[in-house]
Formats: C-alpha cells, structure tokens, sequence
C-alpha cells in the first residue's frame, strides 16, 4: 500500500486482494423524493447520479462514463427536451426509461415508441416497477459483458479476430492519414492440433496463455 502512494504501482496477485468493480450508474432526471420507491432496493449496489434539469443531464450524458440506465421522469421536462434526451441516450448506447407518477397508456405507448426500453408506473403496488427496473438493469448487465466477451477471448485474454481487424483497418487509415508506414507481425503456430492431441488441451491451453502473456509484454 506504502509503495502504490508513493507511486510504485505493481501488479499484485493474491487471492487475499479485493479488486475494485465499478457499481451500475443509474442518471436519473426528475426528483429523488418522487422516484426513492422504486430506487430504494438498488441504491445499495447501484450509483445514482441525479439530474434536476435538461442541461444537466445532457452535460452528464455527454461524459465518458455512460450511465448504464437513464430514467426520466415524466413531467419533469418538456416534451422536446424528454425526446431530445431519448436521442441523446441511444447515441451513447445507453437504455432509457420513463417513470409516471400517473400513468396512462397513452403515455406508455409515446414512450415506448421514441425508443424507452420500459415505462415505470409509481401508482399502487410498486413491486411490479421494482421488478421491471431490476430486469432492464440485469438485461444491460448481460449485454455489456457479452460485448466484452466478443472482443475478448476468454482464455489468453487477447483481442478476437473481430476485434483485431476493427484495430487493424484504424490502425491503416491512420498510418495512410500520416503517410506513415504499418508493421504487422504475424505469428503461426503450427500443428498445434496435434500438440493438443498428444500433450492434453490443458497443457496447450497453458502453452496458449504462456504464448499470449509473451505477446502482451511485447
């Protein structure tokens, strides 16, 4: 701890070690007093980042940390402003929904169809909006690590053949940008069927990793 404050920042392994996991951020636009009941039981293992106005929440949007959910609550903005937010939530890939005080199906299909992924009423029982939000945050939770296992792979840790090509094809345009020259290693490792075969496939899965760890120090 001494040498990561006074800067010596090491990798450490350990089993004992808590590693930080960033918690769900929920940006929430409309009054906390009004929205606290169906918040309440995931404030202890989500951020909730409250906006009182359009231009706040539009500047928090905007940041490089998406938020994982936008709610909205309705009435809180004006109609263009609530769509212009919407807008601005699906170009950052981020889920939005609304959450009415009074609902009405009307209400419910305008959302729906600008793009909301769910529409919360606060009126009766609310186990039923609780239930939906949990649902809408554990959907964004599988989406996002699928998309991380996609470019990944999940044993050597390196990027995927999809994802390698995405940085191959930045990597040419800007080296043609800068009239610049691009280098490509390309390393092949044959017959390593056959190694798998004769050795076992956790050995190579471990000759694998050794090969991968190798090319990430490079």
């Amino acid at each position: 701890l001494v040498e990561f404050l006074v800067g010596k920042h090491q990798l450490v392994v350990d089993q004992l070690v808590c590693f930080y996991q960033r918690k769900p951020t929920i940006l929430v636009c409309g009054w906390m007093r009004h929205l606290w009941a169906v918040l309440r039981d995931v404030t202890e293992v989500c951020e909730i980042l409250q906006a009182s106005s359009f231009e706040r929440a539009t500047e928090l949007l905007n940041q490089q940390a998406v938020p994982d959910l936008v709610l909205i609550e309705t009435g809180h903005l004006l109609d263009e402003e609530t769509a212009e937010l919407g807008k601005l939530a699906r170009s950052r890939k981020a889920p939005w929904a609304m959450v009415a005080k009074v609902p009405s199906p009307e209400a419910e299909i305008a959302a729906l169809s600008a793009g909301a992924v769910e529409y919360l009423p606060l009126t009766g029982g609310l186990d039923l909006a609780r239930m939906r939000l949990e649902r809408v945050l554990k959907d964004r939770h599988t989406l996002v690590a699928e998309a991380r296992y996609a470019r990944v792979d999940a044993l050597t840790k390196l990027p995927t053949r999809q994802a390698l090509l995405e940085k191959l094809e930045r990597e040419l345009l800007r080296s043609e940008d800068a009239s610049e020259s691009l280098s490509l290693v390309v390393l092949n490792i044959d017959e390593f069927k056959h190694f798998n075969q004769t050795c076992g496939y956790l050995t190579g899965d471990s000759c694998l990793v050794q090969v991968a760890n190798c090319l990430r120090k490079a």
